[in-house]
């Protein structure tokens, strides 16, 4: 069997969820079903990038990289359907795509991953965006591609239920698959590396993490608001806030609202931390927070929870699902929920011990290689299917 896999999305970085889900997906896949046959395609204008040329160590791998840019090929792809991606890579019992990209194909069914309809539940996260962040969702035309595939795979119920009401997709043409969550070390305060973190980015030991896109949909504004409700409280008036991750559109009302702020002093903005300073950014954390307006899954909360660190999250979109009962949940337009919500765990120790116990079990059950089988299952029946 010879499975084309999408690389696309990892022509760039950093990566955020879907970069890290096609990532972790592509290694799991290959390492766990070696008498499979995989090719993967990319496209930039620059050379293969190292992460992806790193694929080819498998042995039953093989790279098919254009060197020519996307906003070459998706105009292409959008106005002519050409060229076909499975006879550019000289034919596949099946095509992966772990991302939404314009893939004009011949023969070859498609499995595609849709990770959430945020942009459709909540377009006023992208109405503010920049024009071409606009005009790159209008020239995928993702609901056309949901409706073309074969088979849909999501990560949570709460995306299947929206691909239902909003677009009117069968639950038959949707099948649900488990996700990992990346691995990294478990580090202690005391070891080298949550030193040296502390020290680059002039932390206390001990504060209030975030880590994600810092984007609207993220809730960041409501993450600052609720810190300084935390801060009228006497015996949390010296907690610091640290936001770690990607900027993406909307830096300027953030910066503006941390600048006006009181306590503008004891917020730090750290913007993208690399992998390896991940495992200290939470072990540093009392408490973790993530209270999106909206995910498809979300492997920050999650990440934290297999690191120890207390949880809260909001209660919409799939958080609820993802985190189950392993985690506070809050109304992420009510930023008092989270002010309180912090507090709570900040002085109750008990609590504390409770949430991480139950985050480390919770954390404990995603993993990479469960994702994989489940994955190869789809796509086998998508080739059983096909070839009937």
């Amino acid at each position: 069997m010879k499975i084309g896999i999408d690389a696309r999305v990892l022509a760039k970085a950093p990566h955020t969820g879907v970069g890290v889900f096609t990532q972790e997906m592509m290694k799991a896949l290959f390492r766990n079903f070696p008498e499979e046959r995989f090719v993967i395609f990319s496209s930039s204008g620059n050379p293969v990038s190292p992460l992806v040329a790193a694929f080819k160590k498998y042995n039953n791998v093989a790279l098919h990289h254009v060197a020519i840019p996307n906003r070459v090929l998706d105009p292409l792809f959008r106005m002519f359907s050409y060229p076909k991606l499975d006879r550019m890579v000289g034919g596949v019992d099946v095509w992966f795509s772990p991302h939404m990209l314009l893939t004009p194909l011949s023969k070859a069914p498609r499995v595609l991953v849709i990770h959430d309809l945020s942009f459709v539940r909540f377009p006023e996260f992208y109405s503010l965006a920049s024009r071409g962040h606009r005009l790159w969702h209008w020239l995928m035309d993702p609901k056309t591609q949901a409706k073309q595939a074969a088979q849909l795979v999501v990560l949570s119920h709460s995306t299947a239920k929206d691909l239902e009401i909003l677009w009117g997709i069968s639950n038959k043409l949707i099948a649900h698959v488990s996700s990992g969550i990346p691995e990294s070390p478990i580090v202690s305060r005391s070891d080298s590396s949550s030193v040296a973190f502390r020290e680059k980015y002039r932390l206390p030991e001990g504060y209030i993490a975030y880590l994600g896109e810092l984007v609207p949909r993220k809730n960041i504004l409501g993450i600052i608001r609720a810190f300084e409700m935390l801060q009228q409280k006497a015996n949390q008036s010296n907690r610091m806030l640290v936001l770690a991750g990607p900027w993406g559109w909307g830096r300027s009302e953030v910066e503006r609202v941390i600048g006006r702020s009181a306590k503008k002093n004891q917020i730090r903005v750290l913007g993208y931390i690399s992998d390896e300073e991940k495992p200290a950014l939470y072990t540093d954390a009392d408490v973790f927070v993530y209270p999106s307006f909206f995910e498809g899954f979300g492997f920050p909360p999650l990440e934290a929870m297999a690191a120890g660190v207390p949880v809260i999250i909001s209660n919409r979109g799939a958080l609820p699902e993802s985190a189950g009962e392993a985690a506070i949940m809050v109304n992420p337009y009510k930023p008092e929920e989270l002010a309180e919500a912090i507090a709570e765990v900040l002085e109750d120790r008990g609590l504390r011990e409770t949430l991480r116990a139950k985050g480390r079990a919770h954390a404990a059950k995603f993993s990479w290689d469960r994702a994989a089988q489940e994955m190869m299952g789809v796509l086998r029946v998508v080739i059983r299917e096909n070839r009937a």
